[in-house]
């Protein structure tokens, strides 16, 4: 199975402008639900139009029946005002965030606005595209969409792009390793100078290490070339699109959507 897969890079208010910069399709992260469901714009230019809206939880959310009632007729309003393509609802993994986002997704489908849950909520809505992580540290990262295929129709199917960079301790003693901040990353790069490798297992880098007590590590990594195989991989599963978080990626979001043509169609 092969096709286009639509490519958004999800900004927020910090990032606007450096963000901007790229000229992609662009996930606008700038809306907040407030106590009593009162959505907040924030940062976002007064011109901006198309992409996708964000919306999250700022932690103060009641999550009441009226307030929730309240949020889905403004959300709704505001893909109207902007133009907007669709909503990603980013609400907590938890029972009052399945409820909420069940009921503003009722609202968006009867208005035929494309709405996006993360996977933790995909029984609030039949309709709902779905955001899959990429991030795997053991089995095949292929096989792994490929079994999402089989929970949901690939068009409702969507790549969440997490960039992986984990150092596990071998043998390994847990499945996550230790998350490395990009300093850290670019230091050990820099005194190790390690030969790299690629696992088109996992369809990430990796290479081993010993810190100064003897003790071998196993880097595991993502860089904009593994980034943009992941989401041609995801394309030729027959996802609809894939999110790439500016935080995570920066000026390099433009070189992985480059990487992609021509399975990637950006909108």
């Amino acid at each position: 199975m092969s096709g286009s897969i639509k490519c958004f890079l999800v900004t927020a208010a910090e990032d606007q402008h450096s963000a901007g910069a790229l000229h992609m399709p662009a996930c606008h992260l700038f809306y907040s639900v407030g106590p009593d469901g009162t959505l907040t714009r924030r940062g976002l230019p007064i011109s901006a139009r198309g992409g996708i809206m964000g919306v999250f939880d700022d932690g103060s959310a009641g999550w009441s029946e009226a307030g929730v009632r309240r949020l889905a007729r403004d959300i709704a309003a505001e893909c109207a005002r902007r133009s907007y393509g669709g909503v990603l609802l980013d609400f907590p993994e938890s029972a009052p965030g399945l409820e909420a986002a069940r009921c503003v997704c009722s609202v968006l489908a009867a208005r035929r606005i494309v709405h996006f849950l993360p996977l933790g909520l995909a029984g609030a809505s039949e309709s709902a595209k779905i955001l899959v992580p990429s991030d795997v540290s053991g089995g095949s990262f292929a096989d792994m969409l490929r079994h999402y295929t089989v929970r949901f129709p690939p068009q409702r199917l969507c790549l969440e792009l997490v960039r992986i960079c984990s150092d596990f301790l071998l043998p390994a003693q847990c499945a996550d390793g230790r998350t490395l901040s990009a300093r850290q990353f670019a230091e050990i790069l820099a005194r190790e100078n390690p030969q790299c490798y690629f696992s088109a297992e996992l369809c990430a880098k990796y290479f081993t290490w010993r810190d100064g007590s003897g003790q071998l590590h196993f880097l595991l990594y993502d860089d904009p070339s593994t980034a943009a195989h992941k989401i041609i991989t995801a394309g030729q599963c027959g996802y609809f699109s894939a999110f790439l978080l500016y935080r995570d990626w920066g000026a390099a979001a433009a070189d992985i959507a480059a990487q992609c043509r021509p399975e990637v169609q950006t909108l």
